[in-house]
């Protein structure tokens, strides 16, 4: 069920294929209604993964009001004998995880501008008859963060990933209002949970406080500072520098000092790389593992709604992924192929192997009972023989009896 009028987007991937563009939205939907929707069809009876995201990110206006909008998940029906199972149990613990602190570019906003268009259009002209905020038409069709740069770079590393993004929100300041800014969320568990002080718009109650140990990443990979506009409001900076250099030093003191922190910039400004890489060589002298990098790949165009669309984020993925495998000390893509492909022509031998032996072995134990079969035939009939010899004895011993006997009665 969903309670507000934004529509969500969903996508379910079973077994790692994605199910569609968006598997089903909310668009729709009654307010707090339960809707039953279809994930799946046509799975035997073997352990599948089923993986639900929410591809919608949270809905924001200019004056930084919070308007409940959200869905629950009230269950998950199947047939007879469907249980759930950790996926721990089925070896899907992934091998990485890595967090993501961001705003738009990272949520994927309007990255789907071309593909979403048309469903905006319809879901307009459905609601036309609607009230006014049903009618205006919702990014849920042209922004995805399925296909947004983190998320398919989640996917390229096996990692399992936490996302933190929200469009408009900046470092220090917000490029649309709202005093709330991306380093308050990251200590949130809810990022809408304030303060019980209305005055502070930075804290949050302690009970919402994240609990930093429950989960430890490899990586942290940060990209704010475009809606901070340093360009046009220097005055920022030193408040830019510190803020972001305290929250570093608050990951590493959560992670510990094993996690790598990855600061990038762009693509859609490079006005706030200089204090990126400043950032970054601060924090490598307090011993943390900082890396900075700029996200510029040559052929990438912000052609959707000044951001980038879906080919944009393909781009960011991959330049952002080889970056990432290289300090990391991860292989690359190639050679994680290559050793898949290895590893999978070892299964396949070991399985050959492994049935030419138990071929073998029937073979065996079929020859084995076969001759089995023929020795106890054969002595079956020995003994049978021995039988009618010691019967033929028996008759002929009785038969000279007898004749011995007819002659002392002659006698």
């Amino acid at each position: 069920s969903q309670v507000g009028f934004v529509p969500n987007s969903f996508v379910v991937y079973v077994d790692g294929r994605r199910m569609g563009l968006a598997t089903f939205n909310t668009s729709g939907w009654a307010d707090g209604a339960p809707v039953l929707v279809p994930l799946y069809s046509g799975l035997d009876d073997t352990p599948h993964e089923v993986v639900l995201l929410k591809s919608t990110e949270a809905s924001f206006d200019n004056h930084g009001e919070v308007l409940p909008n959200f869905v629950t998940l009230l269950r998950f029906e199947g047939p007879d004998g469907m249980a759930a199972v950790a996926p721990a149990a089925l070896g899907l613990v992934p091998r990485r995880r890595v967090e993501f602190l961001g705003d738009s570019i990272m949520a994927g906003y309007c990255n789907l501008c071309r593909l979403g268009r048309r469903l905006v259009d319809k879901v307009a002209t459905q609601a036309a008859n609607e009230t006014p905020h049903q009618a205006a038409p919702s990014n849920w069709a042209t922004s995805s963060f399925a296909d947004a740069w983190p998320n398919l770079l989640c996917g390229a590393l096996g990692a399992e990933c936490h996302v933190a993004a929200w469009s408009g929100l900046g470092m220090v300041k917000n490029c649309c209002g709202g005093e709330t800014i991306m380093p308050d969320i990251w200590f949130r568990s809810l990022a809408t949970v304030g303060a019980a002080d209305s005055s502070d718009p930075h804290g949050t109650e302690v009970s919402n406080l994240w609990n930093f140990r429950r989960w430890v990443p490899d990586a942290v990979v940060v990209n704010l500072g475009t809606n901070d506009h340093l360009d046009w409001r220097p005055e920022l900076i030193p408040a830019f520098n510190s803020t972001y250099l305290s929250l570093l030093e608050a990951a590493a003191a959560a992670y510990g000092p094993g996690v790598s922190c990855f600061l990038t910039c762009g693509p859609m400004s490079d006005r706030y790389c200089n204090e990126m890489e400043w950032v970054a060589e601060e924090a490598r002298k307090r011993g943390i593992k900082a890396h900075a990098f700029a996200q510029q790949p040559p052929s990438i165009q912000n052609s959707c709604c000044y951001h980038p669309g879906d080919g944009g984020h393909l781009a960011l993925a991959d330049i952002t992924g080889a970056f990432i495998r290289e300090r990391m000390g991860w292989p690359s893509e190639a050679e994680e192929a290559r050793a898949k492909a290895g590893a999978e022509v070892k299964a396949k031998a070991k399985a050959e192997k492994e049935a030419k032996a138990k071929a073998k072995a029937e073979e065996a134990k079929a020859e084995e009972e076969k001759e089995a079969k023929a020795k106890a035939e054969k002595e079956e009939v020995n003994s049978k023989a021995d039988e009618q010899e010691e019967a033929k004895v028996e008759a002929k011993n009785k038969a000279e009896t007898n004749a011995k006997a007819k002659t002392v009665l002659a006698a």
